[in-house]
């Protein structure tokens, strides 16, 4: 997975706030926006500017700090990247016990395993 240029990601930054990013694309843009402090800048103007929008839209009298709804949002994004790799890697270690279990059952069918030595 290559890394995000800057010019990369300020083209990124309309897509992220619109929740557009497919998840290899969004895990990218988050790990480049973490590290680059102008890139960070640039995602938190145009992110204040689309809540400031909506809130005025919503007319709510409630007030909410900016910065901190998109330090909550990219959170709220990398902890759903993170959730999608471990239920990923839960599969995968589930399908492979599986494989395992049916080769052993098919072992010990044939005569050439027996399971009870296993126990």
């Amino acid at each position: 997975m290559s890394a995000v240029t800057c010019k990369e990601a300020q083209s990124m930054v309309r897509e992220y706030i619109a929740g557009e990013l497919p998840p290899k694309e969004l895990e990218r843009f988050i790990e480049h926006v973490r590290g680059c402090g102008n890139c960070y800048e640039e995602l938190e103007t145009f992110f204040m500017i689309d809540r400031a929008v909506r809130y005025l839209d919503e007319e709510t009298e409630h007030s909410f700090n900016l910065k901190t709804l998109l330090e909550k949002d990219l959170k709220e994004k990398e902890h759903a990247l993170a959730r999608k790799r471990r239920s990923k890697w839960a599969i995968i270690c589930l399908a492979v016990l599986v494989i395992v279990l049916m080769c052993l059952l098919l072992l010990d069918a044939f005569g050439i395993f027996q399971i009870s030595r296993l126990f």
